[in-house]
């Protein structure tokens, strides 16, 4: 027959054949829509939140230092400085905090000279207080797993519950973020955002009343969604959830084209509310011009990812214990904790404003060449010790901000120091811009210890105004770092080695594990002899030589067969207890009168997936293994722990091999 031309095609088979709307099309149309909602709620909690710090600022200014709110529509970030932008000296150690400035102070032999304390001091310990204080009774008050890192969430959502968040963890999780953020703590936007995207995509799936396999998709749809909305980073939100749910290099590969197109439509939406509003300011850098990597710069990468790995698993140690060793076992209320986080963190801030919040200003200026060296390593320190008394005293906010901030400031006092030691020795050719390492820190750091050293590449390369031309170096320091770090060292502690140890694939690779492995690989079996852990009854055994026979075993099924050991049927505790029950003089039974189920057996070449099959079925736990479904002579017997063992024991070979 010949085939009918497309435009002949009108009746609805046909068409089917031409375009998929039921499974890849289906899925790919949710992915958009979930990415138009994750960025419509990420440009109102973005908006709601720079609300919040705009006002917040005036109080820290008031006190007498510096907080950078979240920018508004088309808002170019404030310089610290007075003067223009051109021939400054950077900032530099001892800081001064006076009026809401920042500048370079005189030096003293006196320590105590170092920093000159604001005015009002104590308003800067109790706004952060105030802020984690809300946020404690938010979150005790109505859902005490938000006060977790709201990545986690997602990822355990994934593993474990089949994609499905709850509606009231979205709402507690936003307000308390929003709260904490607002007042300064030491977090990023990531966060939220991805989860609200994430639960966005959760319940897209519950209206539509959808599979779990979907709804596991959809949520990583809208994680990519909220990421590429908040940090307007299409690509980098799509790796990012890709690669956030394992800590070595599996990635969740088939969500890769739903989250692509959940990152997209959630840019755009964001970006056609909000306006270009980018989290680090790049309008006043000097383009970087030289050829990069060159040869000699390969010894440096590696130096710097073995730095990164240890300040790295310095890192993830501090926000642990801190959250383990300290705040858990002090003896007050819950929504106390939070509150006693945040005035540590005022009292940090005295000395270092520049750790409120994300701190993506002074990223911007670290990229500019304003900061010292000097200043940039007291920075790393700093924003670690802030980080942890907000996350781990309970505050609700993400990871990713704080380590882009932490990775800068790394790579920007390494690179000026390098730069400074090449100068003097007339080799400062092979570091012209030490600037560059800023770019290189963020995502080397972040990739190795978020475990995402492809996203962290993609997205620094996009936050910082696409500079893709540093994408190879990112990579091979990121990777490096990846490889260097161990992969329990993570900031997120749900995430799983490999899709072996995740639940949403357990029962795919159970399946085609059981069906290579037959029962005769399992089991000892003997035709002649059964083992003695084979517990046979004779069907002529009277009730009393039955319940001596159960009694010294520990199965609970027994097969009872004939003189030639031919199989008649099974016979269980059960059945003993309910003949006490329901018949008159039990006295007089014997085991053929109990036995049941004769057709419940396997064999030899039979698969431990056909007999978990026959086991459901039955309600067994014990099953016998018969020469033949011709002759079914006993000759062994299969049990339930048997075939757990056989698997764990395939998958450890596996991962051996």
């Amino acid at each position: 027959m010949e085939r009918l031309p497309y435009n002949q095609l009108d009746r609805p088979g046909k068409i089917r054949l031409a375009f998929d709307v039921r499974s890849t099309g289906r899925l790919l149309l949710c992915s958009l829509l979930v990415g138009i909602l994750a960025g419509l709620v990420a440009a109102g909690f973005y908006s709601a939140l720079g609300v919040i710090q705009r006002n917040v600022s005036d109080l820290y200014k008031f006190a007498g230092i510096h907080f950078t709110p979240a920018p508004h529509r088309n808002a170019v970030h404030h310089d610290v400085y007075e003067e223009g932008p051109e021939e400054r000296e950077p900032i530099d150690l001892p800081l001064t905090i006076t009026d809401g400035r920042l500048g370079a102070s005189m030096r003293t032999d006196k320590i105590l000279d170092y920093f000159i304390v604001p005015k009002y001091w104590l308003l800067i310990i109790l706004i952060p207080g105030f802020g984690g204080l809300l946020c404690g009774i938010i979150i005790c008050s109505f859902a005490r797993e938000a006060g977790n890192e709201g990545t986690d969430h997602i990822i355990k959502a994934f593993h474990l519950r089949n994609g499905i968040i709850r509606f009231r963890l979205l709402l507690v999780k936003t307000l308390s973020s929003l709260v904490t953020l607002g007042t300064g703590g030491s977090a990023g936007w990531e966060s939220p955002a991805a989860l609200v995207g994430a639960g966005t995509g959760s319940l897209f799936c519950r209206f539509l009343k959808t599979n779990a396999e979907e709804r596991r998709m959809l949520l990583l749809a809208g994680t990519a969604g909220g990421i590429g909305a908040i940090f307007q980073v299409p690509l980098g939100g799509a790796f990012f959830a890709v690669e956030i749910l394992y800590c070595t290099f599996a990635v969740e590969l088939r969500a890769f084209l739903p989250c692509l197109v959940a990152s997209v439509s959630g840019y755009a939406t964001f970006q056609r509310i909000v306006g270009p509003s980018i989290p680090i300011d790049r309008t006043q850098c000097v383009p970087f011009e030289w050829g990069f990597p060159l040869l000699v710069h390969l010894p440096l990468f590696v130096l710097f990812a073995f730095l990164c790995a240890a300040l790295g698993w310095f890192y993830v140690r501090c926000l642990h214990e801190t959250r383990n060793r300290i705040f858990r076992r002090l003896s007050l209320p819950e929504f106390m904790k939070p509150a006693l986080g945040g005035m540590m963190l005022g009292v940090v801030a005295i000395f270092f404003p520049m750790v409120f919040g994300g701190g993506y200003e002074w990223i911007s200026s670290a990229i500019e060449g304003n900061l010292s060296a000097k200043l940039m390593c007291a920075l790393v320190l700093a924003k670690i010790l802030a980080t942890s008394l907000t996350i781990g005293s309970g505050g609700s906010g993400g990871l990713l901000g704080p380590s882009l901030f932490i990775g800068a400031m790394l790579g920007g006092g390494f690179g000026t120091l390098l730069h400074q030691l090449f100068a003097l020795i007339g080799l400062a050719w092979i570091i012209p811009q030490p600037a560059v390492f800023v770019i290189l820190g963020m995502g080397a750091f972040y990739g190795g210890i978020g475990k995402v050293p492809l996203a962290a590449a993609v997205l620094t390369c996009e936050i910082v105004g696409g500079s893709y031309f540093l994408t190879i170096p990112l990579l091979l320091i990121a990777m490096l770092h990846f490889g260097i770090q161990s992969p329990r060292t993570s900031l997120y502690e749900e995430q799983v080695l490999t899709p072996l140890d995740s639940a949403a694939h357990f029962g795919d690779f159970v399946v085609e594990l059981l069906q290579v492995i037959r029962v005769d690989q399992v089991v000892k079996l003997n035709p002649v002899d059964p083992p003695k852990e084979t517990v046979l009854i004779p069907q002529t055994a009277s009730i009393a030589e039955v319940m001596r026979t159960i009694s010294a075993s520990t199965d609970t099924h027994f097969p009872v067969v004939d003189d030639d050991r031919t199989l008649v049927g099974l016979v269980s505790l059960g059945d003993v207890r309910s003949a006490f029950v329901s018949l008159g003089d039990w006295r007089l039974l014997i085991a053929d009168d109990l036995a049941q189920l004769p057709e419940m057996y396997v064999l030899p070449d039979d698969s431990l997936y056909t007999v978990l099959r026959i086991c459901n079925r039955g309600g067994i736990t014990e099953i016998p293994v018969v020469d033949s479904a011709e002759t079914r002579r006993v000759i062994g017997m299969i049990r339930r722990h048997e075939i757990i063992a056989a698997y764990n024991d395939s998958i450890s070979r596996f991962r051996d091999n």
